[in-house]
């Protein structure tokens, strides 16, 4: 399986029971020469305690994962609707908006 691949179906997997009613879209990075999935969520209204601790459930799963050489960091971000969501980067979460 491709590395990108395995990141990805991590990442969905993870997200199972954490995607709270405000969360927009999770996208991922791969930085290969420091070792470390970067992990993006964003959020519509300001980030609560609570979507920070399902971001940090979501970035431990994810990590479980993967060696113990590979980091994973999770960046919280506020994009209140309907600003426009972010394409450079691979999804694997985006809730349906009008």
């Amino acid at each position: 399986m491709h590395f990108t691949t395995h990141i990805k179906l991590s990442l969905q997997r993870a997200l199972l029971c954490e995607v709270s009613p405000n969360l927009r879209m999770v996208t991922y990075d791969w930085d290969e020469g420091k070792q470390i999935i970067h992990i993006y969520f964003y959020f519509d209204g300001e980030v609560s305690d609570d979507n920070f601790d399902s971001a940090i459930c979501v970035g431990g799963e994810v990590a479980g994962d993967f060696s113990e050489d590979i980091e994973v960091e999770e960046h919280c971000i506020q994009l209140d609707f309907p600003g426009r969501l972010p394409q450079d980067k691979p999804s694997v979460y985006r809730r349906k908006e009008s």
